[in-house]
């Protein structure tokens, strides 16, 4: 019970204090302005009256006009108050008007006799006058000015904070559509294994379930380290070797230095996946996926390559990048980076298929991709 109360007080206290430095710094703040407002038209008036032939003394002077000054500083916290009940809108103008118009008229001759009252008749020959109904208008000018900018600087947050969210649903779907569709095709490989090879098939399903608890483990990062997608990717392939044996030959060519370098989660798999369904399945020979790392003008390359066939459907398709793999690493690239990315398919050699994809080169999180960028800065 004691530690409890211990912990309340201490709550207590370091809340008070967060009021109270907050409260000092606007006090504060508001000193300030006014004081340089009261300097700049004090030194002004000082010069319009040694002009004029007196000469009062330039300290004397500001001392008049920081008396002045400040009695308009306290009587903007009311206006500043009033603004905030009654502001400006498109709807109520005539209302608005009047009531400040009013306010304003009123306040005139109240201000007037707080000033002799403060400053002393004697002051009010030597102020240089701004029109007291012009200084109200201003200072409610600069409440609205300040609140439309708030205004402005909340809906872009909001509107910043939507698309975020938005953007990251439009992920979340495009993996979720992914993983079944690499979950299905596995186990269609698998049921082909169980006709003709027991432990081939049992190999699979246990390099499956490890591959898919990986999987799991890292579904929330929109980007990992390069070397962790190549470890997905090596335990993918070693399950696709199992069914396609010494026909697949795998190469990874990723220099250490570039391992670090962090990328979007599950990008390569689809990628990998259709290099060996297009450039080896179809063959009875051996076929070889590469897949290389890159540092490029700044961008990170990666390049997927295969020897397959010159017949392969991929080129044929007058829109190519259209099934489930492709089009999802489009749209991740496209909401995740923007026109900070390329992708591209090289379809003009007679044979084998190329997919290259560029994307910024950063090790850390210090990077914010396009669709996790905060407006606020």
């Amino acid at each position: 019970m004691r530690l409890t109360r211990r912990l309340r007080r201490h709550e207590m206290n370091t809340k008070y204090k967060s009021l109270f430095r907050e409260f000092l710094q606007k006090w504060l703040l508001w000193l300030g302005i006014w004081t340089l407002i009261a300097l700049c038209f004090g030194h002004q008036s000082y010069i319009h009256l040694k002009k004029a032939g007196t000469d009062p003394g330039w300290w004397k002077v500001i001392h008049w006009s920081l008396e002045d000054w400040y009695v308009w500083g306290l009587f903007s916290i009311g206006i500043f108050e009033l603004a905030r009940r009654f502001p400006l809108q498109r709807d109520r103008w005539p209302g608005f008007v009047a009531l400040h118009g009013l306010t304003s008229v009123a306040l005139a001759p109240v201000y007037q006799a707080v000033r002799s009252t403060v400053c002393g008749m004697d002051v009010i020959a030597w102020r240089q006058p701004l029109p007291d109904l012009l200084v109200y208008w201003i200072i409610l000018t600069v409440w609205h000015a300040n609140h439309w900018r708030k205004t402005a600087y909340d809906r872009e947050m909001r509107a910043s904070e939507l698309e975020r969210r938005m953007i990251e649903a439009q992920l979340l779907a495009l993996r979720m559509q992914l993983n079944p569709h690499f979950l299905f095709n596995t186990l269609n490989a698998i049921a082909t294994l169980l006709r003709r090879d027991l432990n081939a098939a049992e190999r699979m399903l246990v390099r499956l379930s490890e591959l898919l608890r990986k999987a799991l483990d890292t579904s929330d990062d929109a980007e990992v380290p390069l070397e962790q997608e190549l470890d997905f990717i090596n335990r993918y392939v070693e399950i696709e070797q199992l069914r396609f044996g010494d026909r697949l030959e795998f190469v990874c060519d990723a220099p250490p230095e570039l391992r670090d370098a962090r990328i979007p989660n599950l990008i390569l798999q689809p990628l990998v996946e259709n290099a060996i369904k297009h450039g080896v399945e179809p063959r009875a020979r051996k076929g070889r996926v590469q897949l290389r790392a890159e540092r490029h003008n700044g961008s990170l390359r990666l390049v997927i390559s295969d020897d397959g066939s010159g017949n392969d459907p991929r080129k044929r398709d007058p829109k190519p990048g259209t099934g489930i793999g492709l089009a999802n690493t489009r749209a991740r690239l496209e909401s995740l980076y923007g026109d900070q990315h390329r992708f591209q398919l090289d379809d003009q050699s007679s044979s084998g298929f190329t997919v290259s994809l560029d994307i910024p080169f950063h090790t850390d999180d210090s990077f914010a991709p396009e669709s996790l960028k905060a407006h606020a800065n």
